[in-house]
């Protein structure tokens, strides 16, 4: 399933959809994106692959299809003092806009899969807050057998 993170970045960075993120992206190193987006008062959400797992392949013939289960994080970026109110509307947003939304050539609906704080520092200058929410998106993979 070519195009998941950038469909879902499209989403996000869609002012109907969520009119607190500034600007949603992908496929920029996020250590980088964090740094360079994180300076506004507003949130920037970063779109980025977590993991993937499969389930066994049962029997193969002259395909191979196998269920993978794709994990994908979006990092929302704040900055202090202005940021903090920001929080809970963009993360609201974020889910209400992926969570449900079948991507092209996805086998299920996306689903929430939990969400933790990555970095959280305050100093005389303001802060900086790095929230990451995780979503879980079902996808059947076939291919040719191989001999």
């Amino acid at each position: 399933m070519i195009g998941l993170y950038d469909a879902a970045a499209a989403r996000l960075a869609d002012p109907a959809r969520c009119p607190a993120i500034l600007q949603a992206l992908t496929g920029i190193d996020p250590d980088q994106a964090i740094e360079m987006l994180a300076l506004s008062a507003d949130v920037t959400a970063l779109v980025s692959p977590m993991s993937d797992e499969a389930v066994p392949v049962r029997e193969a013939a002259f395909k191979v299809s196998q269920m993978e289960v794709w994990t994908f994080g979006v990092t929302m970026a704040l900055v202090f003092p202005g940021g903090f109110a920001q929080f809970e509307p963009a993360r609201d947003q974020i889910k209400a806009a992926l969570r449900g939304w079948v991507p092209a050539g996805a086998a299920s609906p996306v689903e929430y899969a939990g969400g933790r704080t990555v970095e959280y520092r305050i100093d005389k200058d303001g802060g900086r807050w790095l929230h990451l929410l995780r979503f879980r998106v079902a996808v059947q993979e076939t291919y040719e057998a191989q001999s």
